[in-house]
């Protein structure tokens, strides 16, 4: 069972839209400065890369027992359910928190969110009672 979260796509629009307006500067710029015009081209492909990662990754991967984060480009947090002492919910201000680490759901789509909490409270319940299951046996 593998269930996959989206993220808010505006921002990351955003970065594709800036990347393709420093492409534009260097093209039409009459004067060609390579350092200049070099570290416009380093930013638009940053920002590129950046953008097309943020539509094209689910921020929040459920696989069984473990949560991936998709933070950033390059930078995935794994979290397994069973090691997980306490999952705390704050509604006001949209983060969850596991164990140590703080979590922000203002990244996930809002329709998301509630479907999202749902899921991780079935899996700790079904984790929960596959422990008691196994500690009667």
């Amino acid at each position: 069972m593998i269930k996959k979260y989206g993220r808010k796509k505006a921002n990351y629009f955003g970065w594709i839209v800036f990347g393709l307006m420093l492409i534009w500067e260097i093209y039409t710029e009459n004067t060609v400065v390579i350092i200049y015009n070099g570290l416009f081209l380093v930013g638009a492909i940053i920002s590129l890369i950046y953008g097309f990662w943020g539509l094209f990754t689910p921020l929040v991967k459920i696989i069984k027992n473990t949560i991936e984060l998709k933070l950033f480009p390059f930078v995935t947090k794994t979290i397994n359910l069973e090691q997980i002492h306490e999952i705390g919910y704050d509604k006001v201000n949209q983060f969850l928190k596991f164990d140590s680490f703080k979590f922000d759901l203002y990244k996930m789509k809002s329709d998301c969110r509630e479907e999202f909490i749902n899921e991780l409270k079935l899996v700790r319940e079904k984790i929960k009672s596959n422990n008691q299951h196994t500690s009667k046996a």
